[in-house]
């Protein structure tokens, strides 16, 4: 997107001055990322500040025996699951545990059910991730968290600004792809509203910018590639009909994202049966409570 209006600026204040209540990543979880960023830190440095929050534990090692991260055999301690998992995995785990409770929400403007924007959010996760081994990407965990994350925004247009979701209904109806009426009506995207929710979370650049370009991946400035890969995987989740809401599949494919990445229609078709197979095989991942 290019520079906001005046409007659209003070539409951003209104909403962000408002969502003071959004719960940002619970203090162990970020304590926890810091930790793993430190190349100096042990998976004991880890394992202790982890284990200081009883939920979080339990949500890690249940995900740490989920399928589709776990291990030939049963994880029991903390220590445990980060020594065979890695960091990068680990991160991945902390992220989707941390918001789990925020993504199951309904969200009314999006006219998703409670649980549909968290099984969305996995789909554009587990398609991220895929894709990034298919291109050699050299480190797949990162995606997968962008795509856990790529529609915090949502989560917030719902919740504030209902009331303008008839309106924009009704430009989509009359052609516009969804986010092209959010941007007439709003001023801006749930992406790019995304992308300022990911700043005051303190969230690394490149996962700003997976978030707030998502829709529009020709946009982005230094991380081009992972918001392709996120671009990529949301339509796939799209195709596969995980968490669809009211906007449903009116978002449009950027060619020159796939080229970037030199992925092919057939690379679509066997992402999105992973994608479908992922969901089969790892309901765990979805029941976190």
């Amino acid at each position: 997107m290019t520079d906001l209006s005046q409007r659209a600026q003070e539409n951003m204040k209104q909403i962000l001055d408002r969502v003071s209540d959004i719960p940002p990543l619970p203090h162990i979880v970020i304590e926890a990322l810091n930790i793993i960023k430190d190349p100096k830190s042990t998976a004991v440095n880890l394992a202790n500040v982890i284990s200081q929050d009883q939920a979080l534990t339990a949500r890690v090692l249940r995900l740490s025996n989920a399928a589709y991260f776990g291990y030939a055999r049963r994880i029991k301690t903390v220590t445990e699951a980060i020594v065979i998992l890695g960091f990068g995995v680990v991160e991945n785990i902390l992220y989707a545990a941390a918001l789990h409770a925020h993504l199951s929400k309904e969200v009314e403007g999006y006219e998703l059910q409670k649980g549909a924007l968290w099984e969305h959010s996995m789909s554009v996760a587990i398609g991220a991730k895929t894709l990034a081994k298919l291109i050699k990407y050299p480190k797949p965990e990162e995606p997968f968290t962008a795509g856990i994350l790529h529609d915090i925004g949502k989560t917030i247009i719902g919740k504030f600004v209902q009331k303008e979701f008839q309106t924009i209904n009704e430009l989509v109806d009359e052609g516009k792809s969804f986010q092209e009426a959010e941007i007439t009506v709003l001023g801006f995207d749930h992406a790019y509203l995304g992308g300022k929710v990911a700043e005051k979370w303190n969230l690394p650049p490149m996962l700003i910018e997976a978030i707030a370009h998502h829709h529009s991946p020709m946009d982005a400035k230094e991380y081009l590639d992972i918001v392709c890969i996120v671009h990529i995987a949301d339509a796939v989740a799209l195709m596969s009909g995980q968490g669809i809401g009211a906007d449903g599949l009116l978002y449009r494919l950027e060619p020159k994202a796939m080229e970037i990445l030199n992925i092919k229609e057939e690379h679509l078709e066997n992402i999105y049966t992973q994608v479908v197979q992922a969901f089969i095989d790892h309901r765990q991942l979805l029941e976190l409570d």
